[in-house]
């Protein structure tokens, strides 16, 4: 009797741990990402060094938040060779292979939606989005600073 009640104490510490580690997963596009590479018209531009290159997207949330928030923070050249700044920030969703990321401007009343197919393989995330009929892939690296 008294190796009956050890094993069923056993077996709910063991069911009990597998519950909670259910809720301990997390969404892998949590953290933040770096520009590396654009690819447009099948060609690839590193983007390291460059302007465009200091620009960053951030996720954060879980896999079973009601929300999840991004904010995007994008570098890019100019005509006179100028590099500009400008932040995009929203609410995002995932669903299957799709990313849709929802922005609004509470100055102007406005707001869209862009949607992205992506994956994750060895800390790259790959956003990929149809832009003026040609198909463009964004190309980031994992921050694991912040791991």
């Amino acid at each position: 009797m008294k190796k009956l009640v050890t094993v069923l104490f056993v077996a709910t510490l063991l069911f009990a741990c597998d519950k909670d580690k259910e809720y301990d997963i997390v969404n892998p596009l949590v953290g933040k990402w770096q520009l590396v590479g654009v690819k447009a018209r099948g060609k690839l531009s590193n983007v390291r060094g460059e302007c465009e290159g200091k620009t960053t997207i951030s996720f954060t949330g879980s896999k079973y938040a009601d929300t999840n928030f991004f904010a995007m923070y994008i570098y890019q050249t100019d005509e006179y060779g100028i590099c500009n700044f400008n932040t995009v920030m929203g609410d995002y969703t995932v669903k299957g292979d799709k990313i849709t990321l929802l922005i609004s401007d509470d100055e102007t009343d406005t707001s869209a939606s862009i949607v992205y197919r992506y994956a994750i393989s060895d800390y790259r995330l790959t956003l990929k989005t149809k832009v003026k009929g040609a198909y463009i892939t964004w190309v980031y690296e994992k921050d694991l600073s912040d791991l």
